[in-house]
């Protein structure tokens, strides 16, 4: 898994844990609703100082967005019979 689909991961589990909706996540991040929505979606190029954002607005450890397990449901990971 790339860097970028991980970060897409762990912003959509960020604004979820926190029940964020894209407006609040987005003004608090100081962006658009729209730029948040193409983070989230992989079809815009997450920037780097949105890492930092995210750690001093909401909390989260640059270490935790960087996590490839961060952004996975526990659902995802169980076994299929």
């Amino acid at each position: 898994m790339g860097i970028e689909e991980i970060l897409v991961r762990s912003l959509r589990r960020v604004r979820r844990d926190y029940n964020y909706t894209h407006s609040d996540l987005a003004s608090r991040l100081g962006i658009n609703r729209t730029t948040l929505y193409l983070y989230e979606t992989g079809k815009r190029t997450f920037p780097t100082e949105l890492i930092y954002r995210l750690w001093k607005e909401v909390g989260v450890s640059p270490s935790d967005l960087l996590d490839e397990n961060y952004g996975i449901d526990e659902e995802e990971c169980k076994v299929k019979d």
